[in-house]
C-alpha cells in the first residue's frame, strides 16, 4: 500500500549554499542543521561541546554561541564609541547586578562589585530562576548576553546541561497562544528546530530559555496576560532554569505577578 504521506525531498538555496533535506513527519534529516543555523553570514556551523551530547543539540549550541559572541562584540563596540574622549567614571557603568539583588519580598541586598551575573544566577536564593531588570540603556540585555555566554560554557562542558536559547517576547501577539506553542514556533523560525524536536526538548527540559523584550509587548493588557501564561508554562513544564529580561518600570507595574 502506498504511504499516504511519503517523505519529501527538497533542495534549497539558503544564501550560504545549497542543502538537501528529507522531511519525514516533523523531523528534518540530512544536512539541514549545518546550513539553517547560518545566522552570522554564510559560514557552516560546526557542532560544539562534548560529543556525548546529541549532534543536533551541539549544532544548536554552536549557533547560539555564534549569536551571543557577535552581539557581545557589537555591544562592546558601541560602548567604546560612546566612551571615546570621556574621562573614566566607573561608578557610571556599574551593571545593575553589581549594585543590589532583590529576592521575593526581602529587602534589596547590596552586592560586592566583584560579583558576577553567573554567581547571582547560581546562588542558592536565585537557583537558576532569574529576572533581570534595568532602565532603558542600563545594560540589562548585555547582562543577559554575558550570562548566556557563561551558560554556553557550562553546556559545552556538561553534556546534560540545558542548551541556552535567546528569544524575544515582542513577537508574542496572540493572546490565545500558549507560551509553549510560541516557543516551538520561534525555535523553528529562528534556529530551524523542527516542531517535533522543539516540543520534545521543552518537555524533557533540555533548553535553558532566556527571554527578552517582555516590556516590548504592545499593551499592558497583553503584558499581564503574557506573564500569566509564562507562569502557567513554568508550572506545567518546570524548567530547571529560566531567565526573563525587562525594563524596571514594567517590573513595578506588572512583573510582581511573575512567579520566578
Amino acid at each position: 500500500m502506498e504511504d499516504p504521506n511519503p517523505p519529501e525531498n527538497r533542495n534549497i538555496n539558503t544564501g550560504g549554499g545549497n542543502y538537501n533535506e528529507r522531511i519525514d513527519g516533523d523531523y528534518i534529516e540530512g544536512n539541514v542543521f549545518q546550513n539553517i543555523f547560518n545566522i552570522l553570514g554564510g559560514q557552516t556551523t560546526t557542532p560544539v561541546g562534548d560529543p556525548a551530547r546529541p549532534k543536533n543539540e551541539r549544532i544548536l549550541l554552536a549557533a547560539v554561541k555564534e549569536e551571543v559572541t557577535a552581539r557581545l562584540k557589537q555591544s562592546l563596540h558601541n560602548a567604546v564609541l560612546i566612551n571615546l574622549g570621556k574621562e573614566s567614571q566607573p561608578q557610571q557603568v556599574k551593571r545593575p547586578w553589581d549594585a543590589e539583588i532583590k529576592i521575593g519580598l526581602k529587602p534589596a541586598e547590596l552586592l560586592p562589585d566583584t560579583t558576577t551575573i553567573l554567581q547571582v544566577f547560581e546562588s542558592t536564593e536565585i537557583a537558576g530562576k532569574l529576572l533581570i531588570l534595568g532602565a532603558p540603556g542600563s545594560g540589562k540585555t548585555t547582562t543577559q548576553l554575558e550570562l548566556a555566554q557563561a551558560l554556553i560554557s557550562h553546556a559545552e562542558e556538561q553534556p546534560d546541561y540545558p542548551v541556552p536559547v535567546l528569544l524575544n517576547l515582542s513577537s508574542w501577539k496572540d493572546n490565545r497562544q500558549p507560551i509553549a506553542e510560541w516557543l516551538v514556533v520561534n525555535l523553528k523560525s529562528k534556529y530551524g528546530v523542527s516542531t517535533k524536536l522543539g516540543k520534545d526538548w521543552l518537555e524533557n527540559r533540555q533548553l535553558l530559555l532566556m527571554l527578552d523584550g517582555l516590556d516590548e509587548i504592545l499593551s499592558v493588557r497583553l503584558q499581564t496576560l503574557c506573564i500569566k501564561l509564562i507562569n502557567q508554562f513554568l508550572s506545567i513544564y518546570q524548567p530547571l532554569y529560566f531567565v526573563v529580561c525587562s525594563r524596571t518600570q514594567n517590573y513595578t507595574n506588572e512583573l510582581t505577578k511573575m512567579d520566578l
